[in-house]
């Protein structure tokens, strides 16, 4: 990697900002004084078309939004966050999170927090949807992952890696401070978003050669896995298992159930399985299953026997049901075992992480059929270099929990697929969350070194900036000189020399050392705001007799900054200084909501 340089105003500041990069062409042409129009902050929730820029002001989610022109279909709206602090010296990577398409969610997708990997963070609007937050809406019509949404997905990923600009002519570096090293993407895609992403990949892959890498978490890859066909979890998280289906009949392309005894229930509105064993309950279908055009979608080969077993007609055919024809047509474009061969001619070097839980999120299936199919697929079918979760140095880098993880080289899957589930991550609150933060840093310095080898001993490139405080607590100095270090979640150690208590915001941190943790919600108040002052009060009081105290939450900078801008209250600052304070003194956007603000204040008039 080089140094690097780009020429070009900077949205934020309304300011020209000038950085070098190497590869770039000698002349650097300055964009004179044309100033970005911007219109902050975005609080409409009337419906508005995709603007050309427009800034937003929300303290979680804040960042830009833009649009692309998409030929044929009109603006796709884009949303872009930056970090405070790029992951790499020159830059930072760009990854565009996938949206889901079949459930009700239709707005701007966040799952996590740039500031925690020092990303460049994309999201969009499929065609014809509203963000009901922002009141910012695509133009075009929805056709739930068809092809006007691939082709739409397609031009955002363009834009991300520089090949297109935005409706005003700008490219991304032209709207971030952070410079975006846009050889440096990825795709990443929770739940039946991994379809999308992987037939935008396969479909659209000639003009998708900037993108190095896909990331799908739990993605299905067929129509019997998106309704849940072969098990689900009920509502009180008991596995339910269809008996009718057979992992022995698994090929790359299909799974096998028997649909012989499949009947339509009247009782539960949906399909159900008639038990072949006395004693044994029929097996009732989920009830999480895809509604597309305003019709209830399952397999084709369920529909199909529901007919040939006579349990429906054509001419008393539920009016809220897909037919089996209308099912085949739809399925089409939203499966993915029979594209893989595309990424041969398509997209030959793009390298594949799949991410997976012990406990799937919603498949039941021993075998785990979705994630057999993606590895068939992209490893088998294609030869792409593909790995079954995160190499566990990364997975250490991130987790809190302290429990084992497994370790399975890339390029290498399990002996027999009925063991599958031991090679998938534990069932452990918050870890779910810290295992894709790993997913994404190792593809981002994967891609970054172009070390490409099966397993690392270690992680390649330890992100540290202070201002993030992804390499570790930050000690904080109050007036008084007491000290007191704060901490994010993925810097949580459980041995830690220099902790004598903690003080924490979130059930995650899950302390097995002298410690308390508040019950307060993200981004909210303590529930039990006396509670929650007398137990501040208290640890600063530990900090002030030497005791070494940590703070922390989730990022460490919500919650954990209005705590320390109480004790900094404590230390003499005066309530209404408190939070500009612990901004100047700790971390620029500490303390993010009003609410938040306010409880400061409280807090200061409480401890008066």
């Amino acid at each position: 990697m080089h140094a690097a340089c780009a020429g070009g105003p900077t949205a934020k500041g309304g300011h020209v900002q000038i950085r070098c990069r190497a590869w770039a062409a000698p002349l650097l042409v300055l964009l004179g004084a044309t100033i970005l129009a911007v219109v902050s902050p975005v609080t409409s929730n009337a419906q508005e078309a995709a603007p050309s820029l427009v800034r937003d002001d929300h303290p979680q989610f804040g960042g830009w939004i833009t649009a692309v022109e998409v030929a044929g279909i009109g603006r796709i709206a884009v949303h872009i966050q930056e970090p405070t602090a790029p992951r790499y010296e020159e830059g930072a990577p760009v990854i565009v999170n996938v949206s889901g398409f079949f459930t009700a969610s239709s707005g701007f997708a966040f799952e996590w927090e740039p500031d925690a990997l020092g990303v460049i963070y994309v999201t969009y609007l499929w065609p014809g949807k509203t963000d009901a937050r922002t009141g910012v809406s695509s133009e075009g019509t929805y056709d739930y992952g068809g092809p006007d949404c691939l082709t739409a997905l397609r031009d955002v990923v363009r834009f991300a890696t520089g090949e297109i600009p935005n409706v005003d002519g700008q490219n991304l570096d032209d709207l971030v401070d952070v410079y975006p090293l846009v050889d440096i993407c990825g795709v990443y895609a929770f739940s039946h978003s991994g379809v999308a992403a992987t037939n935008v990949l396969a479909l659209h892959g000639e003009s998708l050669q900037r993108v190095n890498f896909f990331i799908g978490r739990e993605n299905p890859t067929m129509d019997a896995l998106y309704p849940l066909e072969p098990g689900y979890w009920d509502d009180a998280g008991n596995a339910v298992v269809n008996p009718f289906y057979d992992p022995a009949g698994y090929t790359p392309t299909s799974i096998s159930i028997d649909y012989s005894t499949a009947y339509w229930s009247e009782e539960h509105g949906c399909p159900a399985f008639r038990s072949t064993t006395p004693g044994m309950p029929d097996y009732v279908c989920s009830t999480k299953h895809p509604r597309i055009w305003d019709k209830d979608i399952w397999s084709t080969a369920l529909l199909q026997a529901l007919l040939d077993n006579g349990s429906l007609t054509r001419e008393a055919w539920p009016d809220g049901l897909a037919t089996p024809e209308e099912a085949a047509e739809a399925w089409t474009f939203r499966s993915t075992v029979n594209n893989y061969t595309r990424f041969v001619t398509g997209l030959s070097d793009l390298n594949v992480m799949l991410v997976f839980a012990a406990d799937d999120h919603v498949q039941t299936a021993l075998d785990k059929p979705h994630i057999h199919h993606a590895y068939d697929g992209f490893r088998g079918t294609a030869g792409l270099w593909c790995r079954l979760n995160p190499d566990r140095a990364y997975v250490e880098t991130f987790a809190t929990t302290g429990v084992s993880v497994p370790e399975h080289p890339a390029n290498r899957e399990p002996l027999t697929w009925s063991s599958i589930r031991r090679w998938g991550t534990p069932s452990v609150p918050g870890l779910n969350l810290q295992v894709v933060l790993a997913s994404i840093a190792e593809m981002c310095d994967r891609t970054y070194y172009d070390v490409w080898i099966d397993d690392l001993p270690e992680v390649l490139h330890v992100f540290d900036p202070a201002t993030t405080l992804q390499g570790g607590p930050v000690i904080v100095r109050f007036p008084d000189g007491t000290s007191v270090s704060a901490c994010s979640l993925a810097s949580r150690r459980e041995e830690n020399p220099d902790r004598d208590y903690g003080l924490y915001l979130d059930a995650a941190w899950a302390p097995t050392w002298d410690a308390d943790v508040i019950d307060w919600p993200d981004f909210g108040t303590p529930a039990n705001a006396d509670e929650a002052a007398a137990q501040i009060e208290s640890a600063f009081a530990r900090a002030q007799r030497g005791e070494r105290v940590e703070v922390g939450c989730i990022g460490g900078i919500g919650r954990t900054g209005t705590v320390l801008a109480c004790m900094a209250v404590l230390a003499g600052v005066r309530p209404i200084d408190a939070v500009e304070w612990i901004r100047d003194h700790y971390h620029p956007s500490a303390v993010e909501t009003d609410d938040q603000s306010a409880w400061v204040l409280w807090f200061g008039e409480r401890s008066a």
